[in-house]
């Protein structure tokens, strides 16, 4: 039984092979061969390591509730008000927290705290991991 096994593992294992793609430049010398999972691999890798730029920073709490719509909706609201400032919902059972703006330091966040307090008069300075990909 386990030399049947042995054949069939060799047998399958010779006839199966990984996708490859191969890439030739235009001057035709050069010649690149590579598995598939590779680009894949490494469109991930980009795709994921834009996430992984935070750094310790501050954010504007603008509210918390247990009403996911609440959220959503002052999240527009805000949106509208300040198309170019981040808002970041977050979910903390049991409830969600919106939190805007990528700020370095605390005067930065400050600053844009007295920009929006008459729109979000409850709105406060809480320290956060901060978002580096488009600073």
């Amino acid at each position: 039984m386990k030399s049947i096994l042995l054949l069939a593992f060799i047998l399958l294992s010779s006839v199966l092979k990984a996708q490859n793609v191969t890439t030739e430049l235009p001057n035709g010398n050069i010649v690149i061969t590579q598995d598939t999972m590779i680009k894949v691999l490494m469109d991930f890798s980009d795709s994921t390591a834009a996430h992984k730029l935070t750094v310790q920073g501050y954010r504007i709490q603008l509210t918390s509730s247990n009403l996911r719509k609440s959220v959503l909706d002052m999240k527009a609201q805000f949106s509208i008000l300040f198309p170019d400032t981040k808002a970041y919902i977050e979910y903390k059972q049991p409830s969600f927290k919106l939190r805007v703006g990528d700020f370095e330091s605390r005067i930065a966040a400050y600053a844009f705290q007295q920009k929006i307090l008459s729109s979000f008069p409850n709105a406060f300075i809480v320290q956060d991991n901060i978002s580096l990909e488009e600073q």
